[in-house]
C-alpha cells in the first residue's frame, strides 16, 4: 500500500506540476501517513473508533493536525526559494482536508460494507440523499453566492438523515465534486478566489473544504451517538421488559406513595387482580394489616438512605380474600438529585413453602413427641427385662445377638458388651441333657419334642449348667418383613430337681415293702417336719 501511494503522488505530480517531481513530496507523504496511523492506533478502539466526539476529535488530531504540520515543516524547510510560512499553511490545510475526507471512511468500512445494503430501504435512501446532495452541490457551486454555505448546510442535512459510513461517503463525493468543478470550471475557481480575496486568504485555498468538513464531521458523529445511546436505552428498557414481563417471580414498579405503576404476569396471576385494577391500588390495600407496619417502616428506612434494599416474608390479601405468603425484596430507584423516584419490588410466591413449613413443624413436633413416648417404652421395657427373673435375648434375622437382659448375662457367662454382634449359637451352649448332643438350631419344630424340651442343659461360659426351657418368638415388621428374634430362656433347675424327687417318692411308695428305702429326700423331709 505505501509503493502504491507514492507511486500515485509521483504520477499526479508528473501530470499537474512536471517541474515539481521528485522523491521529497513522496516521502514527506509516506512519513505523514505512518506518524497518523502511529497516532491512531495509540489513541483509538479499532473495533469501533469513531464512537463519540472525543474519538472524532483524537482522529481529528491524529490524522489532520499533527501529521499535516510536520511534514508542512518538513517541506517548508527543504524547498528552495519562496515563503516559507505560506508553503506551511498550504501543505496543512491540503492535507488536512484530505485526510478528514478519506481517514473516516478508511477507519469505518469493513470487509462486510456491502452486506449493509441487503436492507433496500438503507440503499434507496442512501442512493436518493446523494443524488439529491450533489445535484443541489453543483447548483450552489455554480450559481449561488456563498456557495459553500449551502453545501455546508447539504451535508449538515445528509449528516442527520444517514449512519455516518454513509454521510462520510457523501462528504468524499461532495468534496471531490467540488474540487474537480474548482479546477476545471473557471466560473467556480474564479467565485472561490474572489472569496478568499475578500477576506486576504487568497494563499489558503484549502481552508473552505475544511471549513465544510468540521462541522458536519462533528454533526455525523454526534447524531451517531445520539443514534447509539437511544438504542442503548431503547434495547436496556426491552430487556427489563422482557426480564420482568417473563419471570417466575413477581415484580412490580411502585411509586414512591405505594401505587402500583407497572406490575408483571407472575405478580397478577399471585394476587387474583388483573394488570389495570392493580395499577389503580397501592400495595397497601393488598397488604395483610398485621404485616403493612413492619413492611412501612423498612420503607421508611430504605426511602431515608439508611438501608439500600430490605427483604422479609409477608402476607397479601388477594382478591378473594385469603391470605397468601411471599418474600419481598424492596430496592430505591433515585433522581440525579438523590430524591427518590420510584421503588423495584421481587415478589416471590413462598405460600406451599410457607405450609410445608408448617407441616414439617407439626411432624417434627410429633416425631419429637413419639420420639419421648417410645423413648420412655424403652426404659420401661428396660427396666422390666431387667426386674424379671428369665433371661431374654434379641437378635437380628441372622440370630447374631443384640440385646441380652443381666439373667441372661449370668446364666451364658457372657456380658451384654462381649455377646453383641455374635450368634446365639457361638454364646449359648445348649444340650440334649447334662451329656447329650448340642441343639445345633433354638429355633426348630423338632425342639417341641417333649423329651427333648425336658432335658435341655445350658453350659454356661466359665463352668455349670442350668436345666432350661426356651421359646423363640419371631419378629416381623407391619408389612411382615422379617427383622429378627426374641429368645426367652426360664432356668428350671429347681423346679427339675424336685420333680426327679418326687418321681423317686411315687416309685418307691408304689414298690414292695420288702424293697422300699426310707432314702426319699421328700419323705426325710416330711419326717423332719
Amino acid at each position: 500500500m505505501s509503493v502504491a501511494g507514492v507511486l500515485g503522488i509521483v504520477l499526479a505530480t508528473e501530470l499537474y506540476a512536471p517541474e515539481q517531481n521528485g522523491l521529497l513530496h513522496p516521502l514527506t507523504n509516506l512519513m505523514e501517513a505512518l506518524v497518523g496511523a502511529l497516532l491512531l492506533r495509540r489513541w483509538l478502539n479499532l473495533d469501533n473508533p469513531l464512537r463519540n466526539l472525543r474519538h472524532w476529535t483524537q482522529m481529528a488530531i491524529a490524522t489532520a493536525l499533527i501529521p499535516p504540520l510536520l511534514s508542512g515543516i518538513v517541506v517548508a524547510s527543504l524547498t528552495p526559494g519562496g515563503n516559507a510560512f505560506q508553503t506551511l499553511l498550504v501543505w496543512m490545510l491540503s492535507d488536512a482536508s484530505g485526510a478528514l475526507a478519506l481517514v473516516p471512511l478508511g477507519m469505518l468500512i469493513r470487509a462486510d460494507y456491502f452486506q449493509r445494503y441487503r436492507n433496500r430501504t438503507l440503499l434507496i435512501s442512501t442512493i436518493l440523499t446523494a443524488a439529491i446532495t450533489l445535484a443541489l452541490s453543483v447548483i450552489a457551486m455554480l450559481y449561488m453566492p456563498w456557495p459553500f454555505t449551502f453545501i455546508m448546510v447539504l451535508m449538515m442535512w445528509s449528516a442527520v438523515r444517514l449512519p455516518r459510513i454513509e454521510a462520510f461517503l457523501i462528504f468524499l463525493l461532495i468534496i471531490m465534486m467540488v474540487l474537480t468543478l474548482s479546477a476545471q470550471h473557471p466560473l467556480v475557481q474564479e467565485n472561490i478566489e474572489n472569496t478568499l480575496n475578500n477576506y486576504r486568504l487568497s494563499n489558503m485555498l484549502g481552508l473552505p473544504f475544511l471549513m465544510v468538513q468540521l462541522p458536519t464531521g462533528v454533526m455525523s458523529i454526534a447524531m451517531y451517538a445520539v443514534y447509539s445511546e437511544r438504542r442503548r436505552i431503547a434495547e436496556s428498557e426491552t430487556r427489563f421488559r422482557n426480564a420482568m414481563e417473563y419471570s417466575a417471580v413477581g415484580m412490580a414498579i411502585v411509586d414512591a406513595y405505594g401505587q402500583w405503576l407497572q406490575v408483571n404476569k407472575a405478580l397478577s396471576k399471585f394476587l387474583g387482580y388483573p394488570p389495570d385494577e392493580l395499577h389503580q391500588m397501592t400495595f397497601q390495600q393488598v397488604t395483610w394489616p398485621e404485616d403493612l407496619a413492619q413492611d412501612l417502616e423498612q420503607l421508611d428506612r430504605l426511602t431515608r438512605g439508611e438501608i439500600e434494599s430490605y427483604s422479609l416474608e409477608k402476607r397479601y390479601r388477594t382478591r378473594q380474600g385469603e391470605a397468601v405468603w411471599a418474600l419481598l425484596a424492596v430496592s430505591l430507584v433515585r433522581n440525579a438529585d438523590g430524591t427518590p423516584l420510584y421503588f423495584i419490588q421481587q415478589i416471590e410466591d413462598i405460600n406451599d413453602l410457607k405450609k410445608s413449613r408448617e407441616a414439617n413443624k407439626r411432624l417434627m413436633a410429633e416425631i419429637t413427641e413419639t420420639n419421648e413416648a417410645l423413648f420412655q417404652e424403652k426404659e420401661r421395657l428396660h427396666i422390666t427385662l431387667d426386674s424379671i427373673h428369665e433371661a431374654v435375648i434379641s437378635a437380628d434375622s441372622q440370630q447374631n445377638i443384640i440385646f441380652m437382659n443381666p439373667v441372661a448375662e449370668k446364666i451364658s457367662g457372657w456380658k451384654q458388651a462381649e455377646a453383641q454382634g455374635k450368634s446365639l449359637h457361638e454364646v449359648l451352649y445348649i444340650t440334649q441333657g447334662d451329656q447329650g448332643p448340642r441343639l445345633e438350631n433354638l429355633y426348630s419344630d423338632e425342639n417341641l419334642d417333649s423329651d427333648i424340651e425336658l432335658n435341655k442343659v445350658l453350659h454356661s461360659r466359665y463352668g455349670g449348667s442350668f436345666d432350661i426351657h426356651h421359646s423363640m418368638t419371631p419378629l416381623s415388621t407391619q408389612e411382615g418383613e422379617h427383622i429378627g428374634f426374641v429368645l426367652v430362656i426360664q432356668d428350671v433347675t429347681e423346679s427339675r430337681r424336685l420333680l426327679r424327687q418326687l418321681s423317686c417318692c411315687v416309685s418307691l411308695a408304689t414298690a414292695p415293702a420288702t424293697t422300699r428305702s426310707p432314702a426319699c429326700p421328700i419323705v426325710q423331709a416330711l419326717k423332719a417336719s
